[in-house]
């Protein structure tokens, strides 16, 4: 009988010399040691952060807690293949930054052996892919794997996905998995790559919206991408797929440019669009637009009116960057959290009119949460909830990708839509890159990269 995949667990020399000699044995005689076979699925692992599409199945080795050197302390691997493509998901004792954290904390390394002696080593606190063979080594770009994990901000469980197929893996050679560093598991993993790939079950993207909601599309634009002669272009033919009722922005720092370089992106902007900015963060939109002078460190609020009589908070936000859990950056951005639900509530109390008090709010943009996880706590238990976006072209819930080559960070999820759920409903949804647009457009074949942020468009409806 053939399986797509198994896993066999090798123990290393350190335990006993028993188990080597007994291996030797079980080979002389033709047979395996004991192996973990694993069912086959259908389902297709997603990067999103969420992890319900993973199976018991899936986990390859447990670890037990209090082994390790440094901070990042293993409790289960589990491994996915889908063709070439290998989906790893890291379980850990304790929630731990992944890729960042105080250098005293050490760091933890996937190994990869491929065959022809290759090795892929992924360096986490490092943000480092390394491939050595028998006489060379070379430093890869996270684009050269297609390399993405999740979520960005301390957890204790991770998922990632690696496309081996781009470093010459072909179906049935023999892969091993180990760590070192950090932590370390009292085994080899060993997995065999499927002869096939599995079909997504996903179901098709349509981009068109529900009838009667409301649209909002945001983007931070990277550097004032608006007036940038080339990514502005890009930006608008983005803007043009959302068809959105607002526009919002990040990273237009200055507001004159962005009250120059906004109508050019917005579709059919005329002398009736409306915009308003704040502290490098704007909203555009055809309809009644009114500024809400909350005080935010980087932010725009403005009340949406609708001709039907609906109506709409929009703050378009953009925590702090950079650091990792517990750092000031970390910290700031919890105040910022706490501060923007503390300005939220002198809206609710009709500071701004009746008009906005009983509206529903919607806050979105770049949260930039690669710390803590507790901005976006803080966000969900003051009523604001995390809208899950994915892209149509790979299921991923991916919003940041480098756009240049040397850039150590990973692709990962910055970008977030949290909204009001007691007022409003969201009813669809998705995110885009620009350079993925042209799965969804075939005439967007030579766009030039209109951020390293994607393009979010969420629908909502009041109720």
């Amino acid at each position: 009988m053939a399986f797509d995949r198994y896993l066999t667990l090798t123990y290393k020399a350190p335990h006993s010399m028993r188990y080597l000699f007994l291996f030797s044995i079980a080979c002389l005689l033709g047979t395996m040691l004991p192996a973990i076979v694993m069912a086959q699925t259908n389902e297709v692992v997603y990067l999103d952060g969420e992890v319900s599409e993973w199976q018991p199945s899936d986990v390859l080795a447990n670890d037990p807690a209090g082994d390790t050197e440094g901070i990042i302390d293993l409790a289960a691997v589990s491994v996915r293949m889908n063709g070439c493509v290998m989906f790893v998901r890291l379980k850990t004792h304790e929630p731990v930054g992944l890729q960042s954290g105080r250098p005293e904390e050490g760091t933890l390394r996937m190994i990869v052996k491929m065959p022809t002696a290759r090795k892929l080593t992924i360096d986490f606190r490092n943000r480092s892919a390394t491939l050595s063979g028998s006489d060379s080594e070379s430093t890869l770009a996270w684009a050269d794997l297609d390399f993405v994990c999740l979520p960005t901000f301390a957890s204790n469980d991770f998922e990632m996905r690696i496309d081996l197929g781009r470093l010459g893996v072909e179906p049935n050679d023999e892969l091993t998995i180990g760590f070192d560093g950090s932590d370390s598991l009292d085994g080899i993993l060993s997995i065999s790559v499927p002869q096939r790939a599995m079909a997504t079950t996903r179901e098709p993207f349509i981009a068109e919206r529900s009838p009667g909601c409301i649209r909002i599309a945001s983007m931070n634009t990277l550097h004032q991408g608006t007036c940038d002669p080339e990514r502005s272009a890009s930006i608008r033919r983005l803007f043009v797929f959302a068809n959105a009722d607002v526009y919002c922005f990040n990273e237009e720092w200055d507001e004159s440019g962005f009250r120059q370089g906004a109508p050019g992106v917005i579709p059919n902007a005329s002398q009736d669009t409306s915009y308003h900015w704040q502290n490098g963060c704007g909203i555009a939109t055809k309809f009644e637009l009114t500024p809400i002078p909350l005080s935010l460190y980087r932010g725009a609020a403005a009340l949406i009116q609708f001709p039907n009589g609906e109506r709409i908070v929009v703050i378009s936000i953009h925590f702090d960057c950079c650091g990792s859990s517990g750092s000031k950056e970390d910290r700031l951005r919890v105040y910022e959290a706490e501060h923007v639900l503390a300005q939220i509530a002198r809206i609710r109390t009709g500071e701004f009119g009746e008009q906005a008090k009983d509206a529903g709010v919607v806050l979105l943009g770049d949260y930039n949460l690669v710390g803590s996880r507790k901005p976006l706590d803080i966000l969900n238990q003051g009523g604001l909830q995390d809208i899950m976006l994915r892209s149509p072209v790979d299921g991923s819930a991916v919003t940041w990708r480098a756009i240049s080559p040397r850039e150590s960070f990973w692709p990962g999820r910055l970008d977030y839509v949290t909204v009001d759920t007691s007022r409003l409903q969201t009813v669809g949804g998705f995110l885009i890159h620009s350079d993925e647009f042209s799965s969804v457009d075939q005439n967007a074949a030579n766009m030039v990269t209109a951020s390293d942020h994607a393009m979010m468009v969420v629908d909502l409806e009041e109720g």
